[in-house]
């Protein structure tokens, strides 16, 4: 259980976070002469940082929609994790689970389930591969399945782990394939790349409270 004092120490963590966010998408905003954090949204490379402005603005981000962004992150590196492990269909599983979840066909018995056999390939990644790096790529690959299936992509900073991870299977894939540094620097960059248009598709431009209500007046003026 939590101190007090732990609580402390997690709060001062994450607010430091967040001045260290703030403090570099403002340089890049001024970097590329950005007006606004809308335009930002439309121009931003990285999910991480597009997924930080929404939290700190106050911007809605359905948590169905989120979960469908996480499984689609994760969708991407089932390949690499089915290269070195062929015959275990755990994330894969997990991701059509946690699909069917966001729309409400899967219980949540299911998504537990789910997690669990997908965190338990992640262990079972470790110790067997060709090399470290094939290894790294496929337990990242598990492991951006398994968050896709966790309980609440808001809360629990899923979002950003499972395309974290995804980003780091297709870095840790392409050392593996060609050993070169600027190939695997330049895969992770394309992946995230993919997330953030990923992220525009399913949110094109997020409102915050404000915003949502002067839409809900709207509908009573004529």
């Amino acid at each position: 259980m939590n101190t007090f004092r732990d609580r402390i120490r997690q709060y001062r963590s994450k607010r430091a976070m967040q001045r260290l966010f703030n403090a570099k998408y403002l340089a890049w905003r001024k970097e590329h002469g950005i007006q606004s954090d809308k335009e930002a949204w439309q121009g931003l490379q990285r999910p991480d940082w597009m997924l930080w402005l929404a939290a700190t603005r106050g911007w809605k981000l359905k948590n169905a929609t989120l979960r469908q962004f996480t499984c689609d992150c994760a969708e991407r590196t089932l390949r690499i994790f089915e290269r070195e492990h062929p015959w275990e269909k755990q994330p894969r599983q997990a991701i059509e689970v946690a699909r069917r979840y966001a729309v409400g066909e899967a219980s949540d018995n299911e998504r537990r389930a789910a997690e669990a056999a997908a965190t338990d390939a992640v262990s079972g990644s470790v110790s067997v591969g060709a090399n470290p790096a094939a290894r790294t790529a496929a337990r990242h690959a598990a492991w951006a399945a398994a968050k896709s299936a966790t309980q609440d992509p808001s809360d629990s900073g899923a979002w950003s782990e499972s395309s974290a991870a995804a980003a780091a299977a297709a870095f840790s894939l392409a050392w593996d394939d060609s050993g070169a540094s600027d190939a695997a620097d330049a895969a992770e960059s394309a992946e995230m790349a993919y997330q953030a248009d990923r992220l525009r598709a399913y949110f094109p431009q997020p409102v915050g409270p404000i915003g949502l209500l002067a839409a809900w007046l709207a509908r009573f003026i004529h």
